[in-house]
C-alpha cells in the first residue's frame, strides 16, 4: 500500500487499518518517512511508548532528524503532565476529614 493511501487511513482516523498496512510495509522498508509515520500513528492512538519506539528508530538512521526529537520532547512533556496527576492531589485537605 502506498503511503498516499496510509496517509488517506489517517485522515480518516481508521488508525489500526494504517498501521497494520505500514507494518506490512515496514516489513520490506524501513524508511525514515514510514517511521515517522507509525509514530504518528502510534501517537494519534496515545500509544506513546510505541510512538517513542519509532521515533527512536528513526534517530538510529537520521540522528539529527528534527521531527523525531521533536516528537520524542513532545511524548516526554505528554508523559510528565500524565504522571503528575496520578502523584497530586490538589483536592487533599485535612480540613475536609476534620
Amino acid at each position: 500500500m502506498e503511503n498516499n493511501n496510509i496517509e488517506k487511513l489517517i485522515d480518516e482516523y481508521r488508525l489500526d487499518e494504517a498501521l497494520e498496512a505500514l507494518n506490512a510495509r515496514l516489513k520490506s522498508e524501513k524508511s525514515v518517512k514510514n517511521l515517522l509515520l507509525g509514530g504518528k500513528i502510534t501517537m494519534m492512538q496515545q500509544k506513546y511508548g510505541d510512538s517513542l519506539n519509532f521515533f527512536y528508530k528513526v534517530l538510529e538512521i537520521e540522528p539529527n532528524n528534527i521531527e523525531a526529537q521533536s516528537k520524542i520532547s513532545s511524548i516526554r512533556g505528554i508523559l510528565n503532565i500524565t504522571n503528575s496527576f496520578y502523584f497530586e492531589n490538589t483536592y487533599l485537605d485535612s480540613s475536609l476529614y476534620e
